[in-house]
This record gives C-alpha cells, structure tokens and sequence, in this order.
C-alpha cells in the first residue's frame, strides 16, 4: 500500500507540476500575443505618420508648382510694362518730334 501511496503521490506531483507548466506556458503566450498586438498597433501608428507625411508632401509640392506659376507670371509681369514703358517712351518722341516739326512749320510761315 506504501508504495501504492507514493507512486500516486509521485504521480500527483508530476500532474501539479505538469499544470504549473501548462499555466506557465498560457501567461507567456498571453504575454507574446500583447507584445504582438503592441508592435502592430506601433506599426499602423507608423504608416498612419508615413501617410500623413506624404500627403504634407504632395501639399508642398502643389504649393511649390503653385509658386512656381506665380514667379512665372510674375515674370512675364515684369517684363510687360517693361515693353509698356518702352512703348510709351517711343510715343512721347514721336509726339515731341511732331511738336519740334509744327514749331518748326509756324516760325517758317
């Protein structure tokens, strides 16, 4: 009966022990599945950012084509009453050269 005894006591044992491994073992891979979880949330955090930043930049690069535009426009608008004055400028000989003519034209007479 003795050894009877202790052979399930053994027995026992080795199925306690077998269930502390066994709960062990489901607290580790309940850890592993919150480690997991946390590294895929930290991952769609990163490509939310990724997106956010690439839209930042496409916004720069519409307003840099933008201002690009303007400095070109602003250019040609430079440049027009450049052309303008000089227009102008030519007038206002043209119409001295007439006055200087009319004058002319009167002290003859």
């Amino acid at each position: 009966k003795d050894t009877a005894a202790k052979e399930a006591a053994v027995k026992e044992a080795a199925v306690r022990e077998a269930a502390q491994e066994v709960a062990v073992q489901k607290v580790a891979a309940k850890d592993a599945a919150a480690a997991k979880a946390a590294v895929e949330a930290e991952a769609a955090k990163a490509a939310e950012e990724a997106a956010k930043l690439e839209a930042k930049e496409e916004e720069a690069a519409k307003f840099e084509a933008k201002e690009e535009e303007a400095a070109a426009k602003a250019g040609m608008a430079k440049t027009e009453p450049t052309k303008l004055a000089a227009k102008e400028a030519a007038e206002a000989k043209a119409a001295e050269a007439a006055a200087a003519k009319e004058t002319e034209a009167r002290h003859q007479k």
